[in-house]
């Protein structure tokens, strides 16, 4: 573009989120020195919301005491002709997410090794930045953005944690409103979907998310809608990881599932754990070198050249344990998708390992080359059956490790700029997520059940049918004035008429509903836009 900002030289557009616009740009100094940054920029619709100002700059002074290998830096904030901007750390790469998408549209999955080494290095940076102190004084820093689209990997195998913007810590200016949540509902806590007080332990269930969808290839709770997806949380409904994983070491297993624990309290401590317990896995090569082919290679696909890493169904990733990591420079352009998709393919299997050097193959080739010159001396014969049987050896394929379901290719990406956050603001907090649950029919009053507790009625007999309650967030039902619980819930009933009656604090709603025999009568009562 070579638009001039300040004193840095705009080279491209990155992308955009709900906050702020994203470039690659360069700062040139005396005597030939240049640095390339990403350059974060308010957009202009949002430089008259103080707000978001506000946030930016928090995120910015916050980011700023921030030093650690695997988090984005922040070098500078600032403002040109009243627009403000930060510049940051540009990282030769892409997210997470586009090289997870990458590989599904292949067939393929990282490897389990790579996984653990990414989500161990994201818990380095989480234990550091839940501990840190301005002043002497603990910050209580909640990232409560920990997802795929916010993890950074580098062609050097590096791994970093960016975007605070919606970032909670006792130094920020800008406060969140209440009742109103931040952050992305897949990866969202019940305690930050009821808009609880948060703590580390909101990001370590994020975190959990995060390495049950790098493994399976799929999200834990999701479901055809968000608060299908909360619901799921809370109750803690998913495929067990071992049940699509059993190869999957069991500490592993074990951490996942506390990690995503619906209690808090029923959470690991701090980011500590998850550090030693996939730091103490047993490893064949450096999965730091092997993931840094593996981001090179999905950034060569992109640029239209062929794959060399992954073919069929298995990723080829050939590390020498040996190998050193070229630790030169870290910048940033990695590309980025600005949406999560819809749904996430399930994933049949998973590729357990990627070939790593062969000791063992590189000595019999080595025999079996002696054993042909050998042969030479005693005849052709011999020549043509031992070059045979050696062709044949090297040429016979390998023996598929795992697959997966492909999914459509990931749209064009862009880099650095997640998505903007959801805002669930909620009427009032409850002390857990609804669940659709079926009551059964009763013809007088009934005293209130816990909606923990509710029995499944059987089908709908022809004289009766059945009502369904969805409560947007959630809200308690009575029918008939007869309570039934919390929504979402369904309940058979007679045939005929009937009052239903949902309460949120001091909102009330009446349906008026006529069931038919066999039939489902279907009510949505959305709360929030009744405000």
């Amino acid at each position: 573009m070579g638009e001039r900002f300040g004193d840095y030289e705009i080279e491209g557009r990155l992308g955009a989120g709900g906050m702020a616009e994203v470039y690659v740009a360069r700062r040139a100094g005396p005597e030939g020195f240049v640095k390339r940054v990403c350059l974060k920029r308010v957009l202009a619709e949002s430089e008259s919301n103080r707000d978001l100002v506000a946030q930016f700059h928090d995120e910015a002074r916050l980011c700023a005491h921030l030093l650690h290998p695997a988090i984005a830096t922040v070098h500078e904030l600032g403002q040109v002709d009243g627009k403000w901007f930060m510049s940051m750390e540009l990282v030769d790469g892409m997210d997470l997410r586009s090289l997870a998408l990458s590989l599904r549209g292949r067939g393929a999955t990282l490897p389990h090794d790579i996984v653990f080494y990414v989500v161990r290095m994201l818990g380095e940076a989480l234990a550091y930045a839940h501990a840190l102190t301005i002043d002497g004084k603990p910050t209580g820093l909640v990232h409560r953005d920990v997802t795929p689209s916010n993890v950074l990997l580098s062609v050097h195998g590096e791994v970093k944690l960016a975007d605070f913007g919606i970032a909670r810590s006792t130094t920020q200016t800008h406060r969140t409103r209440t009742g109103v949540v931040k952050g992305k509902v897949p990866y969202m806590p019940p305690e930050q979907a009821l808009g609880e007080p948060l703590d580390r332990r909101t990001d370590l269930f994020a975190l959990g998310v995060v390495l049950y969808e790098l493994i399976a290839g799929r999200r834990p709770h999701d479901g055809p809608t968000d608060l299908d997806t909360l619901t799921n949380a809370q109750r803690g409904r998913r495929t067990p990881l071992r049940e699509l994983a059993p190869e999957l070491p069991a500490e592993v297993s074990t951490l996942v599932g506390r990690l995503l624990a619906s209690r808090p309290d029923d959470r690991p401590a701090s980011a500590d754990e998850v550090v030693r317990v996939l730091g103490a896995l047993p490893t064949a090569r450096d999965p730091r070198r092997a993931l840094a082919l593996l981001v090179e290679d999905a950034r060569r696909m992109r640029q239209g050249a062929p794959s060399t890493r992954v073919r069929g169904r298995r990723a080829m990733v050939n590390v020498d344990r040996a190998a050193p990591v070229d630790d030169g420079p870290t910048e940033i352009g990695g590309e980025r998708p600005t949406a999560a998709t819809a749904s996430e393919a399930r994933s049949s299997s998973m590729i357990q390992r990627a070939i790593g050097p062969n000791r063992a193959l590189q000595f019999a080739v080595g025999f079996s080359i002696t054993l042909v010159l050998g042969a030479l001396a005693f005849g052709a014969l011999a020549l043509v059956l031992g070059g045979d049987r050696i062709t044949q050896a090297l040429a016979e394929p390998p023996v598929p490790v795992a697959s997966a379901t492909p999914v459509d290719p990931p749209k064009p990406p862009v880099a650095v700029v997640a998505p903007p956050p959801v805002v669930v603001p909620p009427i009032a907090a409850a002390p857990v997520a609804p669940v659709l649950v079926e009551a059964p029919p009763a013809p007088a009053a009934r005293h209130r059940r816990s909606h923990a507790h509710v029995p499944v009625a059987d089908d709908a007999s022809p004289s009766f049918g059945r009502i369904q309650v969805v409560v947007v967030p959630f809200g308690d039902v009575t029918l008939d004035d007869r309570p039934l619980g919390r929504a979402p819930l369904t309940t058979t009933v007679e045939a005929g008429r009937h009052v239903v009656v949902v309460s949120n604090g001091g909102a009330h709603v009446e349906r008026r509903v006529t069931v038919e025999p066999g039939g489902t009568q279907r009510i949505v009562v959305d709360l929030v836009e009744m405000e």
